[in-house]
Formats: C-alpha cells, structure tokens, sequence
C-alpha cells in the first residue's frame, strides 16, 4: 500500500528522507471520479452538500437540504432507500446503499457511503459520499449478461 511507505516513520528513516520525495507508487487514472460530499444531523435531515453532489444531482444547495435530495430518486428505488435510511439515522458505525436517481431524464446509479458522526457517546449525524457508479453497474450488466 503506497502511503505506508510514506507514514512509516520506520521505513523513511531507514530508506532514508529521499523515500518521502519519490514519486508516486500508484498512479489514479485521469479524470478521478467525481465524489459528492454530504452531512446530515441526527435526524437524517442533509445540512450540507458540496458543489459536486449539486452537479450530480441536478440540485442546487438549498434544494438539497434536509430530505430535498430524495426527489431525485427512482420511483422504482424510492420505498428502498426510505427504508434504508432508518438504518443511517442511528449509531451504526458504516452504512452503504447503492440506487438509481434520475436527473434531467437520465438514470443513474450511485453509491452512498456514509460513517457515524460521534461526540462521546452521543449521536449527531454522518458524514458521507455519494459516487456515480453508473459505468460500474452497466459493465456488470455486460458481464452478467455473457455481452462483456
């Protein structure tokens, strides 16, 4: 794993100071991904989403807010994701859902990543991703149809 070697204080010393200064190990393919960024408060309602999950969503800021986002939804996915989301309104450590949203038309799937936000023992919201996973899925389709 690549940034081992560069947090390893062990293994910087004894390679010596040039190991920080190398060159990557792993190059990310070009364009990375684009990853939404949300939080949301203790009672699932979204109190912040970042420029790139606006974009991915068709939504502006204010129209994401508290459960906003949910319009976006596929009517097929909605009843899904609404159950879901009583699961990520608790102290559950990781939470994932992958659905579809439909924006201008178009269907696309995303997957929602998301951690418990904790101080001491109390609640107080996630944090999360969501990322387009479109390509992912219809290359699986591909596979799972013998077409890929």
């Amino acid at each position: 794993y690549p940034t081992t070697l560069r947090s390893d204080p062990v293994q910087v010393r004894r390679l010596g100071h040039s190991a920080c200064k190398a060159a990557p190990m792993v190059q990310l393919p070009t364009p990375v991904g684009r990853v939404g960024i949300y939080q949301s408060d203790a009672q699932g309602q979204c109190v912040y989403v970042n420029t790139t999950l606006c974009e991915l969503f068709g939504l502006t800021a204010k129209e994401a807010m508290g459960v906003g986002w949910m319009y976006r939804v596929h009517p097929d996915d909605r009843q899904r994701v609404l159950a879901a989301r009583k699961n990520a309104v608790s102290t559950i450590p990781v939470f994932y859902l992958d659905y579809r949203i439909v924006v201008g038309g178009k269907t696309l799937w995303i997957a929602a990543f998301s951690t418990a936000l904790m101080e001491g023992g109390t609640f107080k919201g996630r944090i999360g991703t969501i990322t387009d996973i479109t390509e992912a899925k219809m290359h699986s389709r591909d596979e799972d149809s013998g077409s890929g």
